[in-house]
């Protein structure tokens, strides 16, 4: 009996938290979606395009989920995945670690093959060892050991799918956690190694999905090669094919389907419920393990047992109290509930009041493993006393409860300061912080400089600003109103401007404050101000200064200073008396004060701020940045990769990050479609320079200067000082490269002017742009023909379709902006088609590269043929001619590799496969010419049996007899020029030879049993009415009778048919053969019914039986056993 029986329950559910082939086939994978699917479309567009190896790379801390993945996508390999109604067959391979060990990780993928696909056991066996012989020097002994790890598997897997069907091989690698223990040599030997395998492999239909944590992933990227790029990153670079899968934590939702899955398997009541668990805890433990699937399933584990244990009636807050307190947390280096932050909290409370603390024990389950509201009749003390601030230590106070009106009814929890202490801060920010916070209520104007630099240093430290060392300053009263300067990160692809903050809770904002930000903006290149402050008015003072500004002033407080108003929880919560603490270099707050993060981002300032600079800037992209832009600028018909631009541009990984780009898609320098990146169109996407387009449209041609200030005064330049010329002229390269803006003379003394081009000058433009990627097409068009590519059809009607289209706009006298709209799209068309006429082409070339390699591993094999048939020592006229023609087959296909001449490959690849077809039947016939002889001549044997047997059975008085025994005898002569070349192991003509001249045998054969057949017929039926003849007393009839029995015996067999006949015409009644006939059928053929009923004997039916068989009339006979 199981102590989990009063829960219906067989067993702990939640006790087994590692995947293995069992718990991966008992519960279901839940959340993820996502990722779920992005590694089922691996699997599926690896199955539609299995010539070429996909590669990816999956993340995950430990417990997150990947063995259950990956043994998932294995098990649904075994099943036959399923695409548009398709059913693929293919290899899958778990293997549950990586190693260090390019040998042993070889021999589990193949112990993994033969368990998947036993029927490969025969040829793995014939497969040559890996280990590299010990002739080869001990310096190549890696290389070569690399080699043939990678030739076996490519061999297996032409095998697999050639032979057997199957689509290709996928590889799954889970961990990768050796790399995190071992020394740093031996990670980059084997990364190394691993790395050249997976090269070699490329074209050889094996895909591969390797998982790691993001501890071995930092440890591998950590070493670095000499003169080139840090090991691991080439690694990830090479399985960069597409993006990397990671694979995040649990949601709520996510967290309550695992653990219903969980217990549904192991119960036979409460179907898809989740009980025993009551369903608060599942927010509390899914917040607190930040929602890690094996630690939720360890703390339920733990949970579940102590319910048991306890008789509780559910996993309730109790249950999870008792497992959370003390549990080591697998991720991070902490306890969940720390004892001693337990220890220090139960002390605090008895030392205020032991019956509260006593409460508070009773209620812990609810208020902390629950975190549900309690009311206030649940308590037996006033719980209002709790509300205030209790010492927990010497220099820490919390609040122990909050109170919740709910209709005039007060409910309790748990604050968020007694939260904080007991799971994992040391709980609220004390006295100090109110202290400080009085002081900055009390004298705003005199603290406003120390509050403005902690604001500075709250963004430095919550991540959000790199702060500078001089404040800006303006005289107010007797002290010094400051704003600090921050370089704020907005984000990656963004640059990062220069932003004035400054706190200010006095009254009224006084004119000094506007003044402070103005000053920022003009003299330091601040692009935006930020002024925290609760909600104040703006004084006359401030109004009147802003109504008399001259210029931009008045506009830079209004539109680019960010103001921020305090929430009234915000300033109960001390936020002056925080940013006062750390402003204020005379006062030393600790580390763990208060959450500096949390508390800049319940301010909202990075909304603000990254909304402002979408809206208002005109941003700059750094030298990097640039770089791309005008990659895609060039190539503007290009879906690129990250990875694509990155290895045209020579840039590392850091460098340009998917965070990078969708940084540049946010601030509409690039555009996306699907997964892939596009140059951005000026009209369709509008990117940044179509705004300086757009004021050349407004006001019409300016001069540098005049589109400069244009541009000044209603953007603001993401820019640093003095690049502002360099920028705009960024921007005007674009517009003119994009064919929209053009540059012209001006009239005396302006210079040169700017404006927007004609739709007719933009049309002459385009079209000659149009016909120059026309005719690139068309040329790779034919190069795709030349390498027989198929369904290239429907290209050449496209480029026909583009064709028209710009002959049409050509010819048209005045065209306007739609017909500038078509040929765009022509062009657009046409660089597409020739891009994917290029893919077809690279990769055809890649496919023939392969097919080239597989006739190479054909070649080998049929060498290895060659030894064998050479070994066997039988004859063949040449083996040095068997093998130069190999050697020379081979050669002249790499030598059309190496000249890149891939038409002439395309048909050669296929002459030579036949070839090597053909050469393959040959030896397959010489290697089988011996057991063929052994086979022909055992029929030789057996015929000369037969002919013996039925030549024995013919009268000595047939002359036929002596002829074809002398034709026996004849055979003896062929048998021994048979043995002749048999046993000079010329196996090949020994077979033809005797081949030749089996037919003459085979017709001795016949004759000799034809002749005896009608013999031993003609007598059966003269034996069959001799007795009638002799009762007869006719001297004549015997006579005639006697005449028949001579002409049989002397082969004289038409003579004895007639005298057969007439002797039985003259006697009375059917002959024997005739009341046989009919007493078979009257019978229905049953022997034993026409011996019973009939005069014939057993003997007598049997031989009128076979006679009959014997001349065709009945077909089959059948013996029945009846016992």
């Amino acid at each position: 009996m199981s102590k989990y029986d009063k829960f219906d329950l067989k067993t702990n559910p939640f006790e087994r938290t590692i995947a293995d082939e069992e718990t991966a086939q008992t519960y279901r994978i839940v959340g993820r979606d996502d990722q779920e699917a992005r590694l089922e479309g691996f699997v599926q567009d690896a199955l539609q395009h299995p010539e070429n190896m996909s590669r990816s790379l999956v993340f995950g801390d430990y417990g997150t989920g990947k063995s259950h993945h990956l043994i998932q996508l294995r098990n649904d390999l075994k099943d036959g995945v399923k695409i548009d109604g398709v059913t693929h067959q293919a290899i899958g391979v778990y293997v549950g670690n990586l190693g260090l060990s390019i040998k042993s990780l070889y021999l589990e993928i193949i112990e993994e093959i033969l368990d998947f696909a036993p029927e490969l056991k025969d040829f793995v066996e014939e497969l040559k060892p890996v280990e590299p012989e010990s002739s080869v020097e001990k310096t190549f002994e890696v290389e070569q050991l690399m080699k043939n790890v990678a030739t076996n598997l490519r061999k297996l897997s032409q095998e697999a799918t050639t032979e057997y069907d199957y689509n290709s091989i996928f590889i799954f690698i889970d961990e990768a956690e050796d790399i995190v223990n071992a020394e740093e040599s031996k990670v980059k030997d084997f990364v190394r190694s691993f790395l050249h395998v997976v090269n070699e492999l490329s074209a050889a239909r094996i895909h591969i999905l390797l998982g790691f944590s993001q501890k071995a992933k930092t440890r591998i990227t950590g070493y670095d090669e000499e003169d080139s790029q840090p090991l691991g990153n080439a690694l990830f670079q090479r399985f960069a094919q597409r993006p990397a899968i990671r694979l995040g934590n649990l949601r709520e939702g996510d967290v309550e389907e695992m653990l219903i899955d969980r217990l549904d398997q192991h119960r036979s009541t409460n179907k898809g419920k989740l009980y025993p668990i009551v369903e608060e805890t599942v927010g509390v433990i899914t917040s607190l393990t930040n929602g890690h699937p094996r630690e939720i399933l360890s703390i339920y584990a733990s949970a579940l047992q102590y319910a048991a244990e306890a008789d509780l009636d559910a996993v309730n807050g109790d249950a999870v109290f008792y497992a959370i307190r003390g549990f080591d947390s697998l991720v991070r280096d902490e306890q969940i509930l720390s004892t001693t932050s337990l220890s220090n909290f139960e002390q605090g409370l008895r030392d205020f009041d032991t019956d509260a603390a006593n409460d508070l024990e009773n209620l812990r389950g609810r208020l902390i493993g629950e975190d549900v509201r309690v009311p206030q009749d649940g308590f037996t003390t006033d719980p209002e006393e709790l509300l205030q601030p209790i010492s927990m230590s010497s220099d820490t106070e919390i609040r122990i409860l909050e109170r919740i009106n709910e209709d005039g009814r007060y409910f309790y929890q748990l604050h968020d300061e007694a939260k904080d202490f007991l799971f994992g801060s040391t709980g609220g920010e004390g006295t100090l912080i109110a202290d400080l916070d009085i002081r900055a209520t009390t004298a705003p104007i005199k603290y406003q400089s120390a509050m403005s630099r902690g604001f500075a240093l709250a963004l430095r430290e919550a991540d959000y600003a790199t702060t500078f060392p001089d404040p800006v300053g303006v005289e107010y009263e007797d002290y010094q109103l400051e704003s600090w300067l921050v370089e704020y990160h907005v984000g990656e692809g963004y640059r990062r401007p220069t932003v004035a903050v400054a706190v200010y809770n006095g009254p009224e904002i006084p004119k000094e404050i506007a003044e402070l930000f103005i000053k920022a903006i003009e003299q330091k290149g601040a692009s935006f101000g930020i002024l925290l402050k609760q909600g104040q008015g703006r004084s006359a003072e401030l109004n009147k200064y802003l109504s008399e500004s001259e210029g931009l002033k008045s506009d830079y407080y209004r539109e680019r200073v960010l103001k921020i108003d305090l929430t009234e929880k915000q300033r109960e919560e001390y936020a002056y008396g925080k940013l006062l603490g750390l402003g204020d270099s005379d006062v030393e707050l600790d580390d763990d004060a208060f959450d500096i993060g949390g508390f800049v981002e319940s301010l909202g300032v990075n909304g603000r701020v990254v909304d402002a600079i979408q809206e208002a800037v005109l941003p700059y992209p750094g030298s990097i940045g640039r770089r791309v832009i005008e990659e895609m600028e060039r190539n503007q018909q290009t879906d690129f990769t990250i990875t694509g631009l990155r290895e045209q541009l020579d840039l590392q990984q850091y460098d340009l990050r998917s965070e990078t780009m969708s940084g540049y898609l946010e601030q509409g320098l690039v555009s996306k479609d699907g997964q892939n990146w596009t140059y951005p169109d000026v009209e369709d996407d509008r990117p940044p320079w179509y705004r300086v387009y757009a004021i050349l449209m407004d006001k019409g041609p300016l001069t540098r200067d005049e589109l400069q200030s244009e541009v000044e005064q209603r953007f603001v330049l993401g820019c640093n000082e003095s690049e502002e010329d360099e920028m705009l002229q960024w921007y005007l390269n674009r517009l003119r490269i994009a064919g929209y803006v053009e540059q012209e003379k001006g009239s005396a003394g302006e210079g040169m002017r700017y404006d927007v081009v004609s739709v007719a000058d933009q049309v002459d433009e385009t079209v000659s742009q149009a016909r120059d990627r026309l005719e690139d097409a068309r040329e790779i068009y034919e190069e795709a023909q030349d390498l027989n590519i198929s369904e290239l059809n429907e290209y050449n009607n496209q480029l026909d379709d583009v064709e028209t289209t710009i002959t049409d706009v050509d010819g048209s006298l005045n065209p306007d902006s739609g017909d500038l709209s078509r040929l765009r799209d022509a062009l657009g068309r046409a660089e597409t088609i020739r891009d994917e006429l290029q893919g077809k082409i690279d990769a055809r070339q890649e496919q023939l590269e392969g097919q080239v390699e597989n006739l190479a591993i054909q070649a080998d094999e049929l060498e290895e043929r060659l030894e064998e048939i050479k070994q066997e020592e039988v004859h063949v006229d040449d083996f040095d001619g068997w093998h130069e023609e190999l050697n020379k087959l081979l050669e002249g296909l790499r030598e059309l590799v190496g000249d890149d001449e891939y038409s002439l490959l395309a048909d050669r690849v296929e002459e030579v496969g036949e070839r090597l077809d053909k050469i393959d039947e040959e030896l397959e016939e010489i290697a089988g010419a011996k057991q063929q002889c052994v086979k022909a001549y055992q029929e030789a044997k057996s015929l000369e049996e037969d002919a013996a047997d039925a030549i024995s059975d013919i009268s000595s008085d047939n002359d036929q007899r002596e002829v074809l025994q002398q034709e026996l005898e004849d055979f003896d002569e062929v048998l021994e020029t048979y043995d002749e070349y048999y046993s000079a192991t010329q196996y090949k003509e020994a077979l033809t030879y005797l081949n030749d001249h089996l037919p003459e045998l085979e017709d001795t054969v016949d004759r000799a049993q034809r002749i005896s057949s009608r013999q031993d017929r003609l007598n059966n039926n003269l034996d069959s009415i001799e007795s009638d003849v002799k009762e007869d007393s006719d001297d004549d009839l015997l006579g005639q009778f006697r005449d028949a029995r001579e002409n049989v015996d002397r082969g004289q067999f038409a003579e004895a048919e007639q005298q057969l006949g007439e002797i039985q015409d003259r006697l009375e009644g059917p002959t024997p053969e005739e009341r046989f006939r009919n007493a078979v059928k009257e019978h229905d053929g049953q022997l034993s019914k026409v011996v019973d009923t009939t005069d014939f004997s057993w003997d007598e039916a049997f031989k009128w039986a076979y006679q009959l068989y014997s001349s065709g009339e009945f077909d089959d006979i059948h013996l029945v056993n009846t016992k």
